[in-house]
């Protein structure tokens, strides 16, 4: 059976004899896993499609439903929507949005479709080619996804005991504002040192839900906090 989709690809690994897989979020089916023939000329016409962070229409190949299949359905056909390549003009910014699409990797199941998902990243993507205020978009967007798959942040902060407990009122905004108007709140009101604080909370939250480790989050860590945790 043949399928299409809209997909943002999200990671890309390897896979034995030549192959790669693809994991890609897509609009109609959630996150799939793609097999990437290994044969050079047919990997080289699709590659270009499926580089993490480029949004492409995508046709797959599998002999029945998709998710029966663990392995993934094999790419046939793509062609190239979004490249984002304006990710590229910015180390900073590069760096960011893997990180985005690490996380969202590394959190979602597959085959669990939810089109708010996808359009909640693709937005994202799209506010960051806007902004410099990393720590908040990403504030904003790990707390309206993880929202949706249940899990609870505010009750860990609460019986941690963390500081942040006594601004939960403030903190509230990262989820409920629009991602424009959250990112237009001066520093006066939702300083930069709780936009990190917010980070590094949540992403301990997360860690024992995470897939794998996130090289990008140690990368963020250890280039661009600061002295503020």
């Amino acid at each position: 059976m043949y399928w299409t989709m809209t997909a943002i690809t999200l990671r890309i690994s390897e896979r034995a004899e030549a192959d790669r897989y693809a994991d890609v979020l897509t609009r109609e089916y959630g996150k799939i896993r793609l097999i990437l023939p290994g044969v050079r000329r047919i990997q080289a016409k699709l590659a270009t499609a499926v580089e993490p962070l480029r949004e492409s229409s995508l046709i797959a190949y599998s002999p029945g439903q998709p998710e029966m299949f663990p392995e993934g359905a094999k790419l046939v056909g793509a062609e190239l929507l979004a490249g984002n390549w304006y990710f590229l003009q910015s180390t900073e910014r590069y760096l960011w949005a893997m990180y985005l699409a690490e996380i969202t990797a590394a959190l979602l199941g597959y085959y669990l479709a939810n089109q708010r998902q996808y359009e909640l990243f693709r937005r994202t993507l799209q506010l960051l080619k806007e902004t410099t205020n990393y720590w908040r978009l990403a504030d904003g967007y790990l707390l309206r996804l993880t929202a949706s798959l249940g899990y609870n942040f505010w009750e860990y902060i609460v019986r941690s005991g963390h500081t942040l407990t006594d601004r939960s009122a403030l903190i509230k905004n990262y989820q409920t504002l629009p991602g424009g108007d959250l990112l237009a709140m001066p520093e006066e009101i939702l300083p930069r040192e709780l936009d990190k604080k917010i980070f590094t909370k949540i992403n301990e939250y997360l860690q024992p839900h995470l897939w794998y480790q996130l090289k990008s989050l140690d990368i963020i860590y250890e280039n661009f906090s600061g002295n503020n945790f």
